[in-house]
């Protein structure tokens, strides 16, 4: 019995020895968690788009400088793959949003969940509305640009001395697209100055299209915008005489204001007062062409240079820097706005003084 106790307990030792041999000539295996890159999404409506394209180029420039990586995606002005590629981001953690919607409410619900999951999001020209997901807006002040192209009109077509001298004149107006949040600010900085000639009768609208609803062009489309004006041409400004154009083009973008510039060739002698606000260079060839009477230039380095702090300070866990706030229906944003610039003609002859006689 003893021996057996022995050789049971040698054993033993035997295995003991072998195991600790073994543990001993074994590396320990190591979890290694690699940290994630900080990596920023760009999600932008068109590439088409010169204003966007250059939204683009400056924003990926800038990030990569600050040491980020960058995803880019465009939409193709379609809302469902905005939303998808929103969502596609959201679930693949990226650091940070930087979003020009191309619908303002259609990414509620994806930034519903970019709050959840700690992804602050800056919402690039364009507010989106009825969501709390929202960290910061970089915009311009879209109510202050319809006010500026109000005014100019005022001052051009001299409207406040116009109901003593007998004087009325047509305008029709082509609006932003509707879901557009800008569009609508625009709208009402436009009537703000404008209303109370259209209300007294100087300023005569023969379509009657001068609410928003009724005047605003979707996805800003210039050849819808071309495509209205020659309707409303041969509907409201056809006479036994022959044709005649509106005297106020009001547009609310250089995009449709090219619109309203290739309906008209070939129709009159005379070219109408047309507005616009833009990017582009081809405005202000417009403009010194005498086609276009004014734009409000908006600088696309501006908005990218304060976009890029913001993001910084955003991913640094800080608070940009705000100009104001602007409410979207569920919560004050902070918002910084960029200045713009009005460009004229220098030749006023240049716009259409034919004018109605008061009735």
């Amino acid at each position: 019995m003893k021996r057996l106790l022995i050789l049971i307990l040698v054993l033993a030792l035997l295995l003991c020895g072998c195991s600790g041999a073994a543990d001993a000539g074994t590396e320990p295996t190591q979890t290694t968690t690699q940290p994630r890159p900080v990596e920023v999404g760009i999600c932008l409506p068109s590439q088409d788009d010169s204003y966007w394209s250059a939204c683009a180029g400056y924003l990926q420039t800038g990030l990569e400088k600050l040491g980020l990586q960058t995803r880019l995606q465009y939409a193709d002005e379609d809302v469902q793959r905005q939303v998808e590629q929103v969502e596609t981001m959201i679930g693949d953690r990226i650091s940070c949003l930087v979003i020009a919607a191309v619908d303002s409410v259609a990414l509620a619900e994806p930034l519903g969940r970019a709050k959840a999951a700690g992804i602050p999001v800056v919402a690039l020209d364009r507010p989106m509305m009825d969501t709390d997901g929202v960290s910061f807006c970089v915009s311009f002040d879209y109510q202050a640009i319809g006010v500026a192209m109000g005014q100019y009109i005022e001052e051009s077509m001299a409207l406040e001395t116009a109901q003593q001298e007998q004087r009325t004149h047509t305008v029709e107006f082509f609006m932003g697209s509707a879901d557009d949040h800008n569009a609508f600010l625009l709208h009402g900085g436009v009537l703000s100055v404008l209303g109370p000639y259209l209300d007294s009768g100087v300023l005569i609208c023969p379509s009657g299209r001068v609410s928003f609803e009724d005047s605003s062009i979707l996805r800003w489309d210039g050849e819808a915008a071309g495509d209205a004006l020659r309707r409303y041409l041969e509907l409201y400004y056809t006479t036994p005489e022959g044709m005649t154009v509106p005297q106020i083009c009001c547009a609310a973008s250089d995009e449709l204001a090219l619109g309203c510039q290739q309906a008209l060739e070939g129709t009159t002698q005379s070219w109408p007062l047309i507005t616009g606000q833009g990017y582009g260079a081809q405005a202000l060839e417009c403009i010194e062409a005498g086609t276009q009477a004014m734009t409000a230039v908006k600088d696309v380095q501006v908005l990218c240079h304060s976009t890029l702090q913001a993001v910084q300070f955003l991913l640094e866990g800080k608070t940009p820097a705000a100009d104001t706030h602007q409410n979207n229906h569920v919560m004050d944003v902070p918002t910084k706005l960029c200045a713009f610039r009005v460009e004229q003609g220098a030749a006023p002859e240049k716009v259409q003084t034919e004018t109605v006689p008061a009735t």
